[in-house]
């Protein structure tokens, strides 16, 4: 299991890939994601980013300032936007949300889809800097690295519920 491999990070992992696994499946739960507004993948207003800073901030997994939680959120935005992999998997995902929730999805491409997603937060979590370093106070680039992480991953969260929630009910 995903979890067993981490050290120090196995509740962020999990916390993560449940949250992500959930708004890329049949759930129909969000977090007030702003439904249908812009077209671009990762557009975050506002309550995108409260969002996002709440879940991120949320059971210490990430301690952080102001300034601290500015820079990892503009670089967490940052490298999502150009990272063509995650693109395009939002972009299925979006294409496939509406589907789910009116059941007319093929169930063994949802079931792919989510095997990819799963695939892709694994590697995420296990390349890099360790994501149980975000929550530790200070700054080195290997905290920042962490943090960034965390915040990328739940952005892509909150972009998965968006989209859920711009489908019509």
């Amino acid at each position: 299991m995903i979890i067993n491999r981490l050290t120090g990070a196995g509740l962020i992992l999990g916390t993560v890939c449940v949250l992500i696994f959930t708004m890329a499946g049949c759930s129909r739960r969000g977090s007030g994601a702003n439904a249908g507004t812009g077209d671009g993948e990762f557009d975050c207003d506002a309550a995108c980013e409260a969002d996002v800073r709440s879940h991120a901030v949320s059971a210490g997994q990430m301690k952080v300032n102001e300034a601290q939680w500015q820079a990892a959120f503009a670089a967490g935005k940052a490298e999502l936007a150009q990272d063509p992999e995650w693109l395009a998997l939002i972009a299925e995902g979006k294409q496939m949300a509406c589907q789910e929730i009116a059941h007319t999805a093929d169930r063994q491409q949802v079931l792919d889809l989510n095997g990819r997603i799963g695939k892709r937060v694994e590697d995420d979590m296990l390349a890099g800097a360790n994501v149980g370093l975000a929550s530790v106070a200070g700054d080195s680039p290997d905290i920042d690295a962490a943090r960034i992480k965390v915040v990328k991953l739940h952005l892509i969260r909150y972009i998965f519920a968006r989209n859920r929630h711009s489908c019509p009910h």
